[in-house]
């Protein structure tokens, strides 16, 4: 039971990552720009993280997300089903 509980989680929170990840670097520099323009700065005031740090953040993402997921999951698998289908 909990490793069905934590599979689950960490497949959703993998794909929320993943698409997070893809849709924030693709409009990153944009942003960037876009925030310096309007302040007056002007364009390049920042750059988009390098890819190993997104990778790094993208780990520790997933990571916690599955150590959060063992709370619930180990009540669940200590608790009777009667009571946990209630």
């Amino acid at each position: 039971m909990t490793a069905t509980l934590v599979t689950g989680t960490g497949l959703l929170v993998l794909l929320g990552v993943l698409a997070g990840t893809l849709a924030g670097a693709s409009v990153s520099s944009g942003l960037i720009d876009l925030q310096g323009h309007t302040s007056g700065v002007g364009a390049g005031i920042g750059r988009t993280p390098p890819a190993a740090t997104l990778a790094v953040t993208m780990l520790v993402a997933v990571g916690a997300a599955l150590l959060v997921a063992l709370i619930p999951a180990h009540r669940a698998a200590r608790s009777r089903v009667p009571l946990a289908t209630r």
